[in-house]
């Protein structure tokens, strides 16, 4: 009969987040997992529509939710990633926080690109299951070469970086197959796609000037450099991905889930390509 606190509801604790409040304490690490989705469902409406009745952006002076300019949404979301962020330290462990670390990773990139653009360049299956005509293929290497190009990709390849660094370079041989949530591997292999699509991008306009290959620890300590530095570098070491899809495709070796062995084909199918 003890009294415990009612537990809080999904749209409005999305909406506290959005306005940068903490998520109630007594909200379970699987709701802050449900949470997590739902900032994911957030910046899928956004960049649909470019607006939203959920609060988000600028409030006007009668105090109901209006947007500010068209790209304010994608600064409400970092910053709501960023406060959410908090479950990860303030919470004991759980199989539902430990799942949503790498989600939390691919949240912030799927502000900045279209995972299922990077799909497409890579040839992989639609993500939706549905044919593809050529024009298809040309629209997302377009846009998926325009992002290659802004600002914003590089905040994408920053946080595909740490998620790559943060699963296989632990000190001990990663293996998706014994791993009991799905959700990093696959991760893992969208974190990889995106790095391999700006490399090719930055090949494509740099004309591939390849320099000796890196190993992919190497690699991600490299690119991280460089991307804190600014440095014009970046496109050069950017291509040098052939090691990295190897160690990550090893790691996704023997899963049982179809998604993952369909992810190492797809992988050997961009290493070939790179050899070729």
């Amino acid at each position: 009969m003890r009294k415990v606190p009612e537990s809080p509801g999904f749209l409005p604790v999305i909406k506290q987040l959005l306005a940068r409040h903490p998520i109630p304490s007594n909200c379970s690490g699987y709701g802050r997992l449900i949470l997590l989705h739902g900032l994911f469902s957030v910046t899928a409406h956004l960049k649909a529509r470019d607006s939203s009745t959920l609060g988000v952006g600028r409030m006007s002076s009668g105090n109901s939710p209006r947007l500010g300019p068209i790209d304010s949404w994608k600064d409400t979301l970092e910053r709501a990633l960023d406060t959410w962020s908090f479950s990860l330290v303030s919470r004991s462990s759980s199989l539902a926080l430990e799942a949503s670390r790498p989600l939390h990773r691919m949240a912030y990139v799927a502000i900045y690109i279209d995972i299922a653009d990077i799909h497409i360049v890579a040839g992989a299956p639609s993500l939706p299951g549905n044919l593809l005509s050529e024009t298809d293929r040309v629209k997302a290497a377009s846009r998926v070469r325009a992002w290659s190009e802004s600002h914003e990709a590089k905040k994408a390849l920053y946080h595909c970086l740490l998620l790559v660094q943060e699963i296989i370079f632990t000190g001990q041989q990663y293996r998706a197959s014994e791993d009991n949530i799905a959700l990093r591997p696959w991760a893992l292999y969208h974190a990889t796609l995106i790095l391999w699509a700006y490399g090719f991008m930055a090949g494509e306009r740099e004309g591939n000037k390849r320099r000796a290959s890196y190993s992919a620890e190497e690699y991600l300590v490299r690119m991280l450099m460089l991307l804190r530095n600014d440095s014009g570098e970046l496109s050069i070491v950017a291509q040098q991905t052939d090691e990295l899809l190897q160690a990550v495709r090893e790691s996704l070796e023997g899963c049982r889930w179809e998604l993952l062995q369909g992810a190492y084909d797809i992988l050997g199918k961009l290493i070939d390509k790179s050899i070729s």
